[in-house]
């Protein structure tokens, strides 16, 4: 067991977690940056975060990622780093898979 959320846990943060952050956060959310406001550059990606997460079929997915991607945008701009972002991202996909393997 030990051993599967060890795998677990690496996969959500180095994989998922981390390429995520650097697309949306360092990238993308860099880029929206330079023709649009912070806060309005926040809300375009965070939506565009949350679409992202539609595959899974639930549309309450949508709410969720998209107020996670804000969290994750204010706590990029607070930092100037991606480290933070990806450290929430990680935590947060854990959790909720655990939450999901364990109901």
């Amino acid at each position: 067991m030990l051993e599967t959320l060890a795998y677990l846990f690496i996969v959500m943060l180095v994989f998922v977690a981390t390429t995520e952050e650097i697309m949306f956060r360092g990238l993308l959310l860099n880029f929206v940056s330079e023709a649009f406001p912070v806060q309005q550059s926040i809300l375009i990606v965070s939506v565009q975060f949350g679409l992202m997460h539609l595959g899974w079929g639930v549309p309450l997915e949508l709410l969720f990622a998209y107020l996670a991607g804000v969290l994750f945008s204010f706590a990029f701009y607070k930092t100037q780093s991606l480290l933070m972002p990806v450290v929430m991202h990680g935590v947060g996909n854990v959790t909720l898979y655990l939450i999901a393997l364990f109901a």
